[in-house]
């Protein structure tokens, strides 16, 4: 063989080996991509379980589950408005997952073992609606972290390990209308946390270890707030004074003993307020004038003693929780009587061992008056309709 046929042989085995090559990378570096991934020619993706579909109003999702964190990143399609992780084991949550998702509405982040968001992960979330953190593993929310989702309206951040937030860590969210930090470890809220926040409506701290509220801890546009299932004594007299647009209010299971009903006397607005499991022995029924549109009202297990019937001071009334309370039984014939004419749901467990009007347990003399609660009995009556 000459020399020339060598180098010529030498140069076709090059230019072969190149093209291998060079088809291999092209393949290699398009299944990075989701949308890559969906593709059956690939051989070579990284990518499982990833599928497109649409969403309910016609847009495009991804679902992205058990991805390979090394080789996957976000294409940028502009027509995708949805991103879901659910199932992903990420953990350490840097800007590479979603260094593309500039146009993207929507983005699950959930269930995903995530323990610590690195700085700049959300820069380019300039349209972002919804963001959902929830159970996960975060411990700390700096202050820098949410700094690029002006356009946010949803943040999902319940079921974390949540001990610590920066007080500026929502400062940039002009536009966030609900927050949910539920079944968190906080147990302080700095009144500033919330101050630029002026869209709020729904904010949920409940399942927290929180001890105590400051009086101006929460926005004064609010129309839903739950502090329930916290270690908090008290409520400061003045928590609820800008609070005019608040219409649902859930202060149960906590450890408020005392409660004077003078507190809630800005909430004009009120429809729904729960009140169950505080301990409470009394406060004053006329105090319910205060709340001129109340229509749902749960005080179950407080053991209140009622002498009067609680339906004639709540003209609007439409459902009440009464279990694990004690009444007089001229009480409960006024209410029972009250709650057919106007078609008011009365809840409660019955009980017909004892004293009792319909199975509620009551007194006929005020010495008399015991407990109505019979915890061995688990199912609920409901009287005129059912539950919602």
């Amino acid at each position: 063989m000459s020399l020339r046929s060598s180098l010529r042989a030498i140069w076709i085995f090059l230019i072969i080996l190149f093209i291998v090559k060079l088809d291999f990378v092209s393949t290699r570096d398009k299944c990075r991509r989701c949308e890559d991934c969906l593709q059956p020619t690939h051989d070579n993706c990284f990518c499982e379980r990833i599928s497109r579909h649409n969403g309910s109003n016609g847009e495009d999702v991804i679902l992205c589950k058990n991805v390979d964190p090394k080789f996957w990143e976000i294409p940028i399609l502009q027509n995708i408005r949805s991103i879901s992780f659910e199932e992903t084991n990420i953990q350490n949550l840097t800007r590479k997952y979603l260094i593309n998702a500039v146009f993207v509405d929507d983005i699950h982040l959930n269930n995903t073992n995530i323990e610590e968001i690195q700085p700049g992960s959300f820069t380019r979330f300039f349209s972002t609606k919804t963001m959902h953190l929830q159970k996960n593993k975060l411990s700390k929310i700096s202050s820098s972290l949410f700094h690029t989702l002006t356009q946010l309206t949803e943040l999902d951040l319940h079921s974390n390990h949540i001990d610590f937030i920066k007080e500026k860590a929502f400062y940039w969210l002009h536009s966030l209308e609900n927050l949910n930090l539920a079944d968190n470890k906080l147990s302080n809220l700095s009144s500033a946390l919330f101050i630029r926040l002026k869209n709020l409506k729904t904010l949920n701290i409940s399942k927290n270890s929180l001890t105590k509220l400051e009086s101006n801890f929460s926005p004064s546009q609010l129309t839903t707030l739950d502090i329930s299932y916290n270690d908090i004594h008290e409520l400061p007299e003045n928590l609820f004074t800008y609070q005019t647009n608040l219409k649902v209010l859930n202060i149960s299971k906590t450890d408020i003993g005392n409660l004077n009903l003078t507190i809630f006397k800005n909430l004009n607005q009120l429809h729904t307020l729960s009140m169950h499991s505080l301990k409470l022995k009394s406060f004053n029924l006329k105090d319910f004038v205060l709340l001129p549109h109340l229509k749902n009202l749960d005080i179950h297990s407080n053991n209140l003693k009622f002498v009067e019937d609680i339906l004639n001071f709540c003209p609007l009334l439409e459902y009440i929780s009464i279990d694990g309370n004690e009444f007089l039984c001229t009480a409960v014939e006024s209410m029972l009587k009250n709650s057919k004419t106007r078609n008011v749901t009365i809840e409660y467990t019955p009980n017909y061992q004892n004293h009792n009007i319909e199975g509620i347990q009551c007194a006929k003399e005020l010495q008399n008056m015991v407990n109505v609660t019979n915890k061995s009995l688990t199912s609920k009556h409901v009287q005129n309709k059912t539950v919602q």
